[in-house]
């Protein structure tokens, strides 16, 4: 009793858009209760909300309660490393010549044997 009573007063300090960011993440886990499949399945979609969460709570790891903070914070690192992994992939090299310029590169080395690169180039 005594608890709930300072949790309450504790709450009336917290911004509206800390108790919103408290209700999405509560009811997130509400949400990944209630699928019918008896063995808790964890979306990525759910990892990514846990995750970003991390960084917009302060006190993110008295609010989870179906995974261990540890989890997340390794979802959170997942993340991160796959976000920069895309990010920095490199694109597939040099992009295609149209084909009627590469009639025209293999037209003018015909007509012009003793032309090398660099010239047709």
């Amino acid at each position: 009793m005594l608890k709930s009573l300072l949790l309450l007063f504790l709450n009336s300090f917290k911004t509206r858009s800390q108790l919103r960011l408290e209700n999405i993440i509560l009811r997130k886990q509400i949400e990944i209760l209630k699928r019918t499949n008896p063995k808790l399945q964890i979306k990525r979609s759910d990892r990514l909300v846990f995750s970003i969460m991390k960084n917009l709570l302060s006190d993110w790891k008295e609010k989870i309660f179906i995974v261990k903070p540890e989890t997340v914070i390794k979802w959170h690192r997942d993340a991160f490393r796959s976000y920069w992994r895309r990010k920095s992939r490199h694109k597939d090299g040099r992009p295609k010549l149209d084909r009627e310029v590469i009639d025209l590169i293999r037209q003018i080395a015909n007509e012009n044997p003793l032309w090398g690169v660099p010239r047709i180039h």
